[in-house]
């Protein structure tokens, strides 16, 4: 698949976003790209445009390679909709146990929270609360506009504002 600087962009900024926001509220996170997750029992695998661990991820640091016979999947992965629409992938993400998934599509964000087996489109993170798919998709935007250390400062504004 080819990936166009739109895609490229947006996955970039809202894996700095979330890395900001969670390092502005002190959690721990550990970041695992697009790794590929693979579980023989599944018989599938995905691979998101980013994902992280949260409660995971002192675990997942010390690893060298993620084994969901294991290891457990990432807590939240984001995902880019802007030519191919992963609502297709939410099956294996709920299989594979994923709580959250971040989906932009070029102009807003989606937050989908996985409840029982199924995903449910919410205005709030749960693993980033008092973050709304509106504000998120409002910092998103301002990253286009401001420059990367304005841009910076207001998210780590809107993350202290929203954790306190």
């Amino acid at each position: 698949m080819i990936l166009s600087l739109q895609h490229e962009r947006l996955k970039h900024t809202l894996a700095t976003l979330i890395e900001l926001i969670a390092n502005e509220r002190g959690l721990d996170i550990e970041g695992a790209g697009s790794t590929t997750f693979r579980r023989a029992d599944a018989a599938r695998g995905f691979e998101p445009d980013a994902c992280f661990y949260f409660a995971h991820a002192e675990r997942i640091r010390a690893c060298e390679e993620i084994d969901l016979t294991v290891d457990p999947a990432p807590e939240l992965v984001v995902e880019i909709d802007i030519t191919h629409f992963s609502l297709n992938k939410l099956p294996i993400f709920a299989a594979m146990g994923v709580a959250e998934v971040w989906r932009h599509d070029g102009h807003q964000l989606t937050i989908s929270v996985l409840e029982g087996a199924i995903y449910r489109d919410l205005p709030e993170s749960r693993l980033l609360p008092g973050m709304t798919s509106v504000q998120l998709t409002q910092l998103i935007q301002s990253s286009r506009e401001l420059t990367r250390t304005a841009w910076i400062k207001q998210v780590r504004q809107a993350a202290a504002v929203q954790s306190g």
